[in-house]
């Protein structure tokens, strides 16, 4: 299926799309749940989504495309607003997209996002996901998934495809999270950048000294200082970039009791002597993390995503909206942390996904769509 990005009317929750080969310049059908289509057709504009721009479909081939007739679906309001203006106002798309030949829905909405939010040509982002390890570690359930996911939010956040480097599986090595963290941003953010990183993946405690790690890809959990990325040297790298706001999200855990982290074969969890970093207390980096030190974080099985991940993306695509219809990083951490904990409690396990600087010493305002 082709990825479409469709500005539409507010009474015209989309219900079914599919398409032909985009060079053909056609949509092969397209149903509204209601509405009539005479105005659809005079207010709705559709684009395929590509990384470097939008490429226009004519509404001359929707035309062609709509089999019935505009009173079979009823009335409704010329009225046509953007996705910019009225973010996540089609809760339809909920339902995710269908395959035109046959194959089983896509039940998973939270990886295609329900808004588009305006160009910011000089944020950045770098997005990691690690499922898949060297050294016979244990995979990172659905880390992949998450990263491929959270990339396309970027996207829909306004980040230009050029600003965001992934990384995923052999590529996600150590000496890439050097190279891009502490090279690659520090060349390119200006003062009025955001600056995103997620990291989706294994953490690991060292068992000696208890410091927090983020395991890519050649990681080692018994010589983590040598093969893997410290969390203290991270936020020490983040605070310093001259970037205006730099936010990260970290769907891991580091006691090294399961879920998404790991330990050197033959020691224990530490569970409560974890070291994750002191973040400085500038004002510019705000980090999202899927639990508490002492906590494993999970995966939801049925979605195919961490859960801390399934609800980020599920807040960004319209459900953590506060009463001005945008999402701020305080509405996405208030929206998030409860649906973990409850998911996570069904779960039989404790999962508290952590905000820091704590909410009180900061200003949680910043708009992300």
């Amino acid at each position: 299926m082709c990825p479409l990005i469709l500005i539409l009317p507010d009474s015209y929750p989309l219900d079914y799309v599919s398409c032909g080969s985009p060079n053909e310049n056609k949509i092969a059908r397209i149903l509204i749940a209601h509405g009539a289509i005479r105005t659809f057709l005079q207010n709705a504009r559709v684009h395929r989504d590509t990384e470097i721009g939008t490429v226009p479909i004519s509404n001359s081939s929707l035309r062609q495309s709509v089999s019935r007739s505009p009173t079979e679906y009823g009335r409704g309001s010329a009225a046509s607003k953007s996705v910019e203006e009225r973010p996540g106002s089609r809760e339809s798309l909920d339902s995710g997209f269908r395959r035109n030949d046959g194959e089983k829905e896509l039940t998973n909405s939270v990886n295609t996002p329900d808004y588009r939010a305006r160009a910011r040509p000089d944020d950045f982002g770098i997005v990691v996901g690690v499922e898949k390890y060297a050294e016979g570690l244990p995979l990172a359930e659905f880390a992949d998934n998450d990263a491929k996911a959270f990339r396309a939010h970027l996207l829909a956040l306004g980040v230009p495809a050029r600003h965001i480097v992934y990384l995923s599986d052999e590529k996600a090595a150590r000496s890439e999270l050097v190279k891009n963290v502490e090279r690659w941003l520090p060349k390119n953010v200006k003062p009025d950048s955001r600056v995103y990183f997620y990291f989706s993946g294994h953490g690991a405690p060292d068992s000696r000294t208890g410091d927090a790690y983020l395991v890519g890809f050649d990681g080692d959990p018994s010589d983590l200082a040598d093969t893997a990325y410290p969390l203290s040297r991270l936020y020490a790298k983040l605070s310093r970039l001259k970037a205006h706001k730099v936010i990260a999200l970290l769907d891991s855990c580091f006691s090294g009791a399961g879920g998404r982290s790991i330990i050197a074969e033959g020691t224990r969890p530490l569970v409560n002597k974890i070291k994750e970093g002191v973040i400085p207390q500038n004002g510019k980096l705000i980090v999202l993390t899927a639990s508490k030190a002492s906590q494993t974080s999970g995966v939801l099985k049925d979605k195919r995503h961490g859960t801390f991940t399934y609800y980020l993306l599920k807040g960004l695509n319209g459900k953590a909206l506060n009463p001005q219809d945008h999402v701020t990083v305080d509405s996405l951490y208030s929206y998030l942390a409860p649906k973990v904990e409850d998911a996570a409690h069904l779960d039989s396990r404790d999962q508290d996904p952590q905000i820091e600087p704590p909410k009180a010493a900061q200003d949680l305002g910043v708009r992300l769509r």
